[in-house]
């Protein structure tokens, strides 16, 4: 587990965006999820650590950038509970089926809704804050806002400096498509080569399905992942053995203005043209 530290969140953001954040948390339904005894972490909080513009995190002028949410987690299933009866009707079940999810918006700002997420499932719940943050897949999201500090690891300003990817936890198949968010819309070069060994693992982990506890469904957008991360240079060419046989494609061929297709094996074609 990571070395935590804690900070107060005054001293990183700017006065207008604490007045902002604040105006956050007294959103109706963040708010109840708070008092529940709920917290803020991942993205947003880990968008205040890198002192980014609330308004910016939610609604990205960027249209590469897709807007963000606000995950809040719990440390006892009932508080979870709690939360989700006491939002009834304004919060219905995520696609993945780990939380709770709706919509909040932020008073006097114009357009500017977000959605909002509660981590409710089981096994997603620690009894403190750190070992909630362990169960991240990546060290540079172990961000919690938690009342009036952040909390996250002594290393993360490093890795944020270097702009690379620490892996912490592979064992959920969204990993790979992860990687290729944080390098397509957040600018991240890839992984530190201490990740790379772990990273492996979750390969042979994709190439052979097995994600304990996660449904079919939650395993469709592997060979999407793959395939992007191949793209990205983040999977070597030595790695696509691991995918021999897995995924066909159809190619198209011209010859003239006679157009013909065949179907190739995608890792053995992406290893020819890598050596041609």
């Amino acid at each position: 587990m990571s070395e935590f530290i804690k900070v107060p969140v005054a001293s990183i953001i700017t006065d207008a965006e604490l007045d902002m954040l604040n105006t956050l948390r007294n959103a109706k339904e963040v708010r109840i999820a708070l008092e529940s005894g709920g917290f803020i972490a991942g993205g947003f909080a880990r968008a205040l650590l890198n002192k980014q513009s609330i308004r910016d995190y939610l609604a990205p002028s960027n249209y590469d950038h897709l807007p963000g949410d606000v995950d809040i987690f719990f440390k006892h299933k009932e508080d979870a509970e709690r939360a989700t009866a006491l939002l009834g009707s304004d919060v219905y079940s995520s696609q993945g089926g780990f939380a709770k999810e709706g919509s909040s918006s932020l008073s006097g700002l114009s357009r500017l809704a977000f959605k909002i997420q509660l981590v409710d499932a089981s096994d997603l719940i620690f009894p403190t804050v750190e070992e909630t943050l362990a169960r991240f897949d990546f060290v540079n999201c172990q961000v919690a806002l938690v009342g009036d500090y952040l909390i996250f690891p002594r290393e993360w300003h490093d890795l944020e400096k270097k702009k690379l990817l620490k892996i912490a936890n592979i064992e959920a198949p969204f990993m790979g498509n992860r990687v290729n968010k944080y390098i397509k819309q957040r600018g991240y070069k890839g992984l530190v080569p201490e990740s790379q060994e772990i990273f492996g693992d979750w390969l042979i982990k994709a190439a052979t399905s097995d994600f304990e506890g996660f449904e079919a469904k939650h395993k469709l957008g592997l060979e999407h992942a793959v395939k992007t991360l191949f793209s990205n240079g983040v999977v070597s060419k030595d790695s696509l053995v691991l995918f021999l046989g897995k995924w066909k494609e159809i190619r198209t061929s011209w010859k003239y203005s006679s157009r013909s297709t065949y179907e190739v094996d995608w890792a053995h074609h992406a290893i020819e043209q890598s050596c041609a």
